[in-house]
């Protein structure tokens, strides 16, 4: 359920990850090249449409669609999906995850693993929980 929409690529399982490894394989084959991989959970920024589509935000019940997660109940946009309050378990349950993904994408032949936490991604939303040091 982390990612932004229905049609992205990822490392949740080791099916997704025999996939990719076939085209890291061929680079490295190819090039000389270091590979890196960003990993994310895109949290409230979740389930959506293709990037390039108007309204892009997708409802749980739709089509193509899922309940979002975050650190808070809070919508991304006004009249948005409301995402489901991660508890504790579910945030450590998120942790292994990437710490999953980030296992197969090195078993895989990756070079570089980052951890996405910017731009309103999962990660970021739980710094934007922080308070101001300005006030």
């Amino acid at each position: 359920e982390g990612r932004i929409s229905f049609a992205d690529l990822g490392l949740w399982d080791d099916k997704t990850a025999f996939a990719l490894k076939k085209v890291v394989d061929f680079i490295h084959l190819h090039s000389p090249i270091h590979l890196g991989i960003q990993l994310s959970h895109a949290g409230r920024k979740a389930s959506t449409d293709l990037g390039w589509k108007p309204d892009r935000y997708i409802a749980p019940d739709a089509p193509n669609g899922w309940q979002t997660f975050a650190p808070s109940a809070e919508p991304l946009i006004a009249g948005g999906t409301i995402p489901k309050e991660l508890s504790r378990n579910e945030i450590k349950a998120i942790v292994r995850q990437f710490a999953q993904a980030a296992k197969r994408a090195v078993d895989i032949g990756f070079n570089l693993v980052e951890l996405h936490a910017a731009h309103g991604y999962l990660m970021h939303q739980f710094f934007l929980l922080l308070p101001s040091p300005t006030g």
